[in-house]
């Protein structure tokens, strides 16, 4: 975003300069270029946390008990839950065998750190112009002891030079990398676990190491390394060199103009599943 210049959306006729199937406009990004006058150099960093804006409400252990005792009995069955091990759920005097489980709170963190940090540096004189940008960010998962983890680095380069009085080349080359690490389940496997595991269900022994959980597994240890990792590593090469000729003896204000672009994308993957 440090990189951008301007936005603009193009929803009429001038659109169609563009591409043949423009008939719902088009939005064009410029990038920063170089300014003349003295080279300046910026740096911004940006901190924050996030969390979730809200998680659906489960229930405690014990209401959890009575409301399986009400549909048991409902259905013409005994009781799953007497009124002593109701009242173990409630009281937590025997937290192995009758445990009072929050699993948000045995898996989520309350908030998740984020960082990222720009650079750039810009100038111009009669001849050259020019915007060098480099970017890092990096953003924590909101789990504990979480192995999920992104990381982003970013370069941009903008140079504009005039090689003569009617011939201008301008060499534009950006370069990012994404590295992506997470745990060997997906998120959407570990938050449908989460709401559905039971709070009459221990997460972790006395000891601090996890149970087996559901039969699905443990959301402790599914955010972590534990049960294996996905790591996913994307390099992104964009390149553009744009030539243009001013044409003054021609006409005054004629000009033509080309570029060759390059766009190139590479991923590595790995996923590894440990063997339960």
């Amino acid at each position: 975003p440090n990189d951008i210049e301007s936005v603009t959306v193009l929803k009429d006729a001038s659109a169609s300069i563009y591409v043949s199937r423009s008939a719902n406009g088009v939005i064009l990004v410029k990038t920063n270029r170089g300014i003349k006058g003295k080279p300046s150099i910026n740096y911004s960093y940006n901190v924050g946390l996030q969390s979730p804006t809200r998680l659906p409400e489960l229930t405690d252990a014990a209401t959890y008990a009575q409301v399986l005792n009400e549909i048991e009995i409902f259905a013409g069955l005994s009781a799953l839950y007497t009124d002593a091990e109701v009242q173990k759920f409630k009281d937590g005097s025997d937290p192995i065998n009758y445990p009072n489980t929050d699993w948000y709170a045995e898996t989520l963190s309350k908030m998740a750190f984020q960082q990222k940090h720009n650079i750039s540096f810009r100038g111009a004189n009669d001849q050259v112009a020019y915007y060098v940008g480099g970017g890092f960010s990096n953003q924590d998962g909101i789990y504990k002891k979480s192995s999920t983890n992104y990381k982003q680095y970013e370069v941009r380069s903008n140079i504009d030079a005039k090689i003569t009085k009617s011939f201008t080349l301008s060499v534009d080359l950006s370069g990012r990398i994404e590295d992506q690490h997470y745990s060997g389940e997906s998120s959407g496997d570990i938050f449908w676990l989460l709401t559905r595991s039971f709070p009459t269900q221990l997460a972790r022994y006395p000891n601090g190491l996890p149970t087996y959980g559901m039969d699905m597994g443990n959301p402790v240890t599914m955010v972590t390394d534990e049960t294996g990792y996905r790591n996913y590593v994307k390099n992104i090469f964009n390149g553009t060199i744009t030539a243009k000729l001013d044409l003054p003896w021609i006409t005054p204000g004629l000009s033509v103009d080309g570029n060759i672009a390059l766009d190139k994308i590479g991923e590595d993957r790995k996923d590894w599943h440990t063997p339960s």
